[in-house]
């Protein structure tokens, strides 16, 4: 009795111990290609960040430099109308100098003949004003000797005020036309030093341009190493998920694991890397969204029976994520999770619901990413769900 109870104690212990050594193989086994995986996942995703900043920053330098070009060519229209302007003005004071001449020799010619003409009066008062009022009979005669005297200096006075005039209107439309050329040439000072200062920045923008495409190709030179050292992390890391419970396979199609959400996203093969669309990838599953209905929460369910192998939580990557062991080399895997329901080593039955639909980890929005995998391979799991 004795003997039989120790060989029970031993039998415990031996299954407490593969218990202990063999769930690890799902954990704690994976995790150092996992953690590599996710190492080298959040660098790509870092530098696309970086790229995307880079490219951001390209296009405004873009705007900014056809904004600057914009304004180079308005300064030079305005610079060419002014030059005309200028030219205009310039002819128009050649001639308006020509006028200004003739009329200022106008001037000094009446001018002459009006100081010939006061000193003949002067002499001609001096001497004519008292014979004339000696030569008159009658008082008639004086009052008209003394109007035509007076007329004699209101005549003078009329020229010397129409001379001071005329050499007024002139000096003042020259003063204008002084003014106005000033003005123009400053215009052109000030348009000119507008055009070296847009062509300094200009020249500015231009090495900015140079710079950050240089930066970009160093980006995206950093990128695509990185990236290959994640593909090969990830297929290490898929590699360790081959390991599989043994036994057979449970039987039976596999159910759609988000009943009442039939949009396919993304589906089985290549397509451009979603947070680079330069870099094609290969998508090993299919992308199962709402297609305009709110699909976020909703129930995972379980595609078949089986045992959970990875029911584990990565910032990037998978998210949160859960693998089923069906047997006979098959297993399902869904990704990106909000939430799990499982743990690794229970045992759930088909439709049992195991998370619910969320964007976690490597993710561009809510979805349920699921795979079938056949001895560690996976393939397009469309042709093996039931309907």
């Amino acid at each position: 009795m004795q003997k039989r109870v120790m060989q029970a104690v031993c039998a415990c212990l031996a299954l407490l111990m593969a218990t202990t050594f063999c769930l690890p193989l799902f954990t704690s086994a994976a995790s150092e290609a996992t953690n590599k995986y996710n190492e080298l996942q959040q660098q790509l995703n870092a530098i696309n960040s970086e790229i995307s900043n880079t490219k951001n920053e390209k296009d405004k330098t873009k705007k900014q430099q056809q904004q600057l070009s914009s304004q180079v060519s308005i300064i030079k229209q305005q610079i060419t109308l002014l030059m005309q302007d200028i030219e205009d003005k310039q002819a128009e004071i050649v001639l308006k100098q020509e006028e200004l001449d003739t009329k200022k020799l106008e001037i000094r010619t009446s001018e002459d003949v009006f100081a010939e003409r006061l000193r003949a009066n002067y002499i001609q008062r001096n001497q004519g004003t008292l014979s004339t009022l000696l030569g008159v009979t009658s008082f008639s005669e004086l009052l008209t000797a003394a109007d035509a005297l007076q007329r004699v200096t209101v005549a003078e006075n009329d020229l010397l005020q129409e001379l001071a005039d005329q050499k007024a209107v002139i000096e003042a439309a020259q003063t204008v036309l002084d003014e106005e050329m000033t003005a123009l040439e400053a215009q052109e000072v000030e348009l000119d030093a507008k055009k070296q200062e847009l062509a300094v920045k200009l020249e500015t923008s231009n090495a900015n341009l140079s710079q950050l495409d240089a930066t970009l190709e160093a980006q995206q030179s950093e990128y695509d190493e990185i990236y290959k050292q994640y593909v090969e992390a990830k297929a290490a890391m898929e590699k360790e998920w081959q390991n599989s419970l043994g036994g057979d396979y449970v039987g039976g199609e596999f159910s759609w694991p988000v009943p009442n959400f039939f949009y396919i996203s993304s589906p089985y093969g290549y397509r451009p890397n979603p947070f680079n669309s330069a870099v094609q990838e290969f998508h090993t599953g299919i992308d199962i969204a709402g297609g305009g209905a709110n699909i976020k929460g909703a129930p995972i369910r379980a595609a078949n029976a089986g045992t959970v192998v990875r029911a584990s939580y990565s910032s990037y990557g998978y998210g949160n994520c859960v693998m089923v062991d069906h047997g006979g080399g098959y297993k399902t895997l869904y990704a990106h999770c909000q939430s799990l329901a499982v743990s690794v080593g229970d045992y759930v039955a088909k439709d049992q619901v195991i998370g619910y639909v969320g964007t976690s980890g490597n993710s561009t929005g809510y979805h349920c990413h699921f795979e079938i995998r056949i001895n560690g391979s996976h393939t397009n799991p469309v042709p093996y769900l039931k309907g």
